[in-house]
């Protein structure tokens, strides 16, 4: 079965866990977090983001991705709509 990645993208940190479903449920295989200060570089969010899916990535490609955030309520952003929007558009960008 095809893994499926869970997103945590704050202000301060970025985290991911990429689990495999089994027949018992899901089980975790890999986590890792990057502390990013979106506030300072909101640029490099694409360049982080890769760089955690890759310590996370399995054989096959996720068949999902759940994301929480937080950091779209940063000073970065001149409104929620705007922090969101940009998040989910690095976050599409990591699987292309």
């Amino acid at each position: 079965m095809n893994p499926v990645i869970g997103w945590d993208i704050g202000g301060a940190n970025i985290k991911a866990a990429c689990v495999i479903p089994d027949s018992t449920g899901m089980r975790a295989a890999r986590v890792a977090s990057q502390p990013f200060e979106i506030w300072r570089e909101k640029d490099r969010l694409l360049e982080v983001l890769r760089s955690v899916y890759s310590r996370i990535v399995m054989d096959a490609p996720p068949r999902a991705a759940a994301i929480t955030m937080t950091a779209e309520l940063s000073d970065v952003f001149a409104t929620k709509r705007e922090g969101v929007l940009f998040i989910l558009e690095s976050i599409r960008a990591v699987f292309q």
